[in-house]
């Protein structure tokens, strides 16, 4: 019991240790992404990820049931564990949101006024939107992509149930993407009366495909209820 003290000193010193060389490793495996499918970098930093994960809730557990001093000796350790687990993949993340954003301003390059003379002689009956815009499209695309490609290989899987890395990218990831929807829709001008519909098509199918392809909608809160609000 009198040597306690001073092995923990050693695990500690031991894990830091670890952690410095595991981070020169992922500098090393980190690369930009080839476009597409996942590199074997990325899958590598993926699986490194989970693992990561593991090791810090196993850590975790054994903290109520260590001496005040050696619990507090292994949160830093347990901090940069935590942190090292997310640098080995918030820049597929990055790269992802990246493309997705891109999508999502294709919207000015689309016309949400009158589209010509005859349209606005032909009186204000208006035609039922069936489709959703190709900038939605292109994006629903990109996100299955994503998903199919890098999520699916997250263990555990991102989702609301089971906080991880994953989980919190993700739903970082859908926040932002939605509330910049929200932003340069607003901005749309001229928008008529079709337009609208169409906008109104366009982000109930934005929210079915984030929601089914990033992060359930129903479990952010804050950025939800701006979505109903803007509708």
């Amino acid at each position: 019991r009198n040597h306690f003290p001073g092995y923990m000193h050693d695990r500690v010193t031991f894990s830091s240790s670890y952690l410095v060389a595991l981070l020169a490793h992922i500098q090393v495996s980190l690369g930009p992404s080839s476009g597409g499918g996942a590199s074997a970098a990325q899958l590598r930093n993926i699986a490194l990820c989970s693992q990561l994960q593991e090791v810090h809730r196993s850590m975790l557990s054994l903290l109520p049931r260590l001496p005040a001093p050696a619990a507090a000796a292994l949160q830093g350790p347990l901090d940069a564990l935590e942190g090292c687990a997310i640098d080995t993949v918030s820049p597929i993340f990055k790269s992802a949101l990246e493309v997705f954003e891109s999508h999502v301003l294709a919207m000015h390059q689309q016309q949400w006024g009158p589209t010509s003379q005859s349209a606005a002689a032909s009186g204000s009956a208006m035609l039922p939107v069936t489709d959703t815009s190709s900038y939605v499209n292109d994006l629903a695309n990109a996100l299955a992509v994503f998903r199919s490609e890098y999520m699916s290989k997250f263990i555990p899987a991102p989702s609301p149930t089971v906080p991880s890395v994953g989980s919190s990218l993700a739903e970082r990831a859908a926040a932002r993407l939605l509330m910049l929807w929200v932003r340069h829709a607003c901005l749309l001008r001229p928008l008529g009366e079709q337009g609208k519909l169409q906008l109104a098509k366009d982000l109930g199918e934005l929210q079915l495909v984030i929601g089914q392809g990033l992060y359930p909608l129903d479990a952010m809160g804050p950025v939800n209820r701006c979505l109903r609000a803007f509708r």
